[in-house]
């Protein structure tokens, strides 16, 4: 089984595009027309950003969000009833990504999934380094959330931490 971010240069494009997303204020994509898409350095939620730069990257197909995304999870239009674990556990299905189970060997890229609120519905990418880091959406409040690095080293973010999900390389044509 091959990993997308096993790839040097796989892995130097997905942190070029993080960088560039840095200092994104956080809003909340829901409810005003045209406003169900992240923009770099204009507005993004960590579900909407997550899934842009993985799209602007070309590692994965564009997904339809819905308005209320960072609430619901993200869902692609024919199950728009899923929650952000199914539509990831989909992606497991549809062997674009694995679950991984053993947390002490993420590599970067691996998607990280956070519970807050009592619903998992929170996204980050993880950086690693000594630090482990990771990118997501994050702040005291709302209005002064914007997309930047956090540590799991903080015991009460790595207390929300529940799944990591890594994508696979595109199969190999028999």
């Amino acid at each position: 089984m091959k990993y997308l971010f096993e790839s040097p240069e796989n892995v130097a494009k997905l942190l070029k595009e993080v960088d560039e997303w840095y200092g994104t204020p956080w809003q909340h994509l829901g409810g005003t027309p045209g406003y169900h898409r992240a923009v770099k350095k204009v507005r993004g939620n960590c579900v909407h950003i997550v899934v842009a730069i993985y799209e602007n990257c070309g590692f994965i197909q564009p997904v339809w969000l819905p308005i209320h995304a960072a609430n619901t999870g993200v869902v692609r239009e024919e199950d728009a009833m899923q929650s952000l674990v199914s539509v990831l556990q989909s992606f497991v299905t549809d062997e674009r990504m694995v679950k991984v189970e053993d947390r002490s060997g993420l590599i970067v890229g691996d998607i990280l999934t956070f519970r807050y609120a009592a619903r998992d519905h929170h996204l980050g990418i993880w950086l690693g380094g000594l630090q482990r880091e990771f990118a997501h959406c994050s702040g005291s409040s709302p209005a002064a959330a914007v997309f930047q690095k956090s540590s799991l080293n903080n015991q009460q973010i790595a207390a929300g931490l529940r799944g990591v999900y890594r994508l696979l390389a595109e199969k190999e044509q028999s």
